[in-house]
């Protein structure tokens, strides 16, 4: 280091041209940049929320959750899979592999997986609700 330090004190016009040249090969590679002001950013997450009013977390776990995630178990390319049963509300995150080829034809696989559901409570006022982020 006291060799690099001592060569660059005895060079100082070596010096001041390299960092100019660094400069001008900065600026050049800044026009060349691709930007974009709203970038499509792709979070590779879908999260499956059902409402169930007036139950409990136990209740919601027991009769939504847990026959959502057994379906949703049968869907490939799923690296994660966490869900949170709360008064009234099942909240299920799932995670997509980043390797996926096809992560448009996972989520569509998870929507059908939602869909096949069978032994969710009659009186479920709505769907379960499917959103990508």
């Amino acid at each position: 280091m006291k060799r690099f330090l001592t060569f660059c004190v005895q060079q100082p016009l070596f010096v001041n041209l390299l960092t100019i040249f660094i400069i001008v090969a900065g600026f050049m590679s800044l026009k060349n940049l691709n930007r974009d002001v709203f970038p499509n950013v792709d979070f590779d997450i879908v999260v499956v929320e059902t409402a169930y009013p007036g139950a409990n977390s136990t209740v919601i776990e027991k009769i939504i959750t847990i026959p959502i995630e057994k379906e949703l178990a049968t869907v490939d390319d799923i690296k994660k899979m966490t869900s949170a049963s709360v008064e009234g509300r099942s909240v299920i995150i799932i995670e997509i592999e980043p390797d996926a080829h096809d992560k448009r034809g996972v989520v569509n696989d998870i929507q059908r997986a939602v869909d096949r559901t069978t032994n969710l409570p009659a009186d479920l006022e709505d769907k379960s609700l499917v959103i990508e982020l």
